[in-house]
């Protein structure tokens, strides 16, 4: 069971060579000003590297090294200089220090009684020094995001709520449920992709974040927060034989639901276009209302069936 478990995710996480992104990466257009990228790479302050480590739980489950992050908080006064010095390090050469992004995979059950490992959540338990980066990078990253991601996503954006894309579902749903349009015109499909952090393609992120017009510095910094990752198993409480990745993205780092918002919303960019060039219609909800061609909540996406089988992609 254990050479099972380890080698079922190192499938999961091994790049599927067939993949061919540019359609996609055609459709994203260029965001981020020089002022983003300023703002985003300007040198960090010690007093954001503290912050970034008391606002990670206290008593969250820590990672390889099996610190938590009450350990580095209490001790603050006696660490600090020391862990301030490896995390500017980090920003100033772009390079992980070794052993600071191993990470443990937990198997969480999604069902009860799972008897097969799909059935299973992985949950990446990462050390607390990595965490501080990824904080301090989230930190930077959060109050560009309303400028960035389409108003389709409603996850992680500050000033939205995901239960706005919820409310707005349901009146669409309640409207293909109750209109007296032939009901082959109206319905909407829930797309759920399986393991959809799991299997971002790298090589896309890193062409994507270049579309969206972030600096080189940035892009950098993410990638190798991204793909310095080591992974062991942990399987019946024991540590199994570390391996690397070659693509997906970490449900525990606190930069992976922000850095999957720009995966996410590729789609959105995608969807968009077919709405402007191709005449892709979505459903109006009533009068004066925009039209809906999709909804994004995070990794979940709705979309509206299109109005003849010319979309039906």
């Amino acid at each position: 069971m254990e050479r099972m478990a380890n080698s079922y995710f190192k499938e999961i996480f091994t790049k599927d060579p067939t993949l061919s992104p540019d359609e996609v990466l055609d459709c994203i257009a260029p965001k981020v000003n020089a002022e983003m990228n300023d703002s985003l790479c300007k040198p960090y302050s010690d007093e954001e590297i503290s912050n970034a480590l008391f606002q990670i739980g206290p008593l969250k489950a820590p990672g390889c090294d099996g610190l938590p992050a009450r350990f580095f908080q209490r001790n603050w006064a006696l660490l600090k200089a020391e862990i301030t010095t490896a995390v500017h390090e980090f920003f100033v050469s772009g390079i992980m220090p070794e052993g600071i992004n191993d990470t443990a995979i937990v198997l969480i059950p999604k069902v009860p009684h799972p008897k097969d490992l799909k059935y299973f959540r992985p949950i990446s338990l990462c050390n607390v020094i990595y965490k501080i980066v990824s904080k301090c990078m989230v930190n930077r990253l959060r109050p560009v995001l309303t400028e960035l991601i389409s108003e389709n996503q409603s996850a992680f954006i500050p000033g939205r709520l995901i239960t706005d894309n919820s409310i707005i579902a349901f009146e669409f749903l309640h409207h293909i449920q109750s209109s007296k349009t032939n009901a082959v015109d109206l319905c909407a499909y829930k797309l759920d992709l399986s393991k959809a952090y799991d299997r971002v393609d790298w090589s896309f992120l890193e062409k994507a974040l270049v579309k969206w017009g972030f600096s080189e510095l940035w892009i950098s910094r993410v990638m190798a927060c991204v793909s310095s990752v080591k992974y062991s198993v942990k399987f019946n409480g024991k540590l199994m034989e570390a391996f690397s990745p070659s693509r997906g993205l970490r449900q525990g780092d606190p930069l992976s639901p922000f850095l999957f918002l720009f995966v996410a919303d590729a789609l959105s960019a995608l969807l968009n276009k077919a709405a402007r060039e191709d005449g892709l219609q979505g459903i109006t909800i009533c009068r004066g209302a925009p039209e809906i061609t999709h909804l994004l909540f995070a990794d979940d996406s709705l979309l509206s069936k299109p109005r003849n089988n010319r979309h039906c992609w």
